[in-house]
């Protein structure tokens, strides 16, 4: 999975046994080796959406969607975030795919805090948080936590950021510090206002 060069030589070995599944997961592990090469990853999840929406395949869908929707904020696009976002929960949502459905919303409340539309962002978080934290998803509610931290930083509710912090700070810690330069970040963020 480190290597976009293997991908693209399954995705080569796919097109060539003309397997369309295949095509598309391999055209999804592509864009998700891309996530920082914005073009890239969006030409690879293009693709992989107008396949997966030609043979039906609405689970995949989620899927790229919701990798879309993170590909998109990595590249500070919060506009395509959220619209990737919101249709691959919708998508999720009508297949009954619960975590597709919670890992979309992350990246929706992503985008609703770079937009600008805080109490959005930490209503949809919020109830994202204690959905995560049922579901003991401990990387989803440690990356729910730093976004949520940051939208009550940026409203003000600085005491429940630091509290956050927190929780994350412990749950970076069972996970062998997995995503603490994130914490750091955020901490950062508390601290300056």
């Amino acid at each position: 999975p480190a290597s976009l060069e293997r991908a693209e030589e399954a995705l080569a070995a796919a097109r060539e046994l003309g397997d369309q599944e295949l095509v598309i997961w391999t055209l999804a592990a592509c864009g998700g080796l891309s996530y920082y090469s914005p073009v890239s990853a969006q030409r690879y999840f293009t693709e992989a959406a107008e396949l997966a929406q030609a043979v039906g395949n609405l689970p995949m869908l989620c899927h790229i969607r919701g990798y879309q929707a993170f590909a998109a904020n990595v590249a500070g696009a919060p506009l395509t975030s959220r619209l990737a976002a919101e249709e691959g929960r919708d998508i999720a949502d009508t297949i009954g795919d619960c975590f597709m459905s919670r890992f979309c919303r992350v990246w929706q409340g992503f985008a609703l805090l770079a937009e600008g539309d805080i109490s959005k962002a930490c209503d949809v978080l919020t109830s994202l948080l204690a959905e995560t934290q049922a579901a003991n998803e401990r990387m989803l509610s440690l990356i729910v936590s730093v976004g949520l931290s940051n939208a009550f930083a940026f409203g003000g509710e600085l005491p429940a950021a630091a509290e956050l912090l927190q929780s994350a700070r412990h749950l970076t810690a069972i996970m062998g510090g997995l995503h603490e330069d994130a914490i750091f970040n955020a901490s950062a963020l508390v601290a300056v206002f």
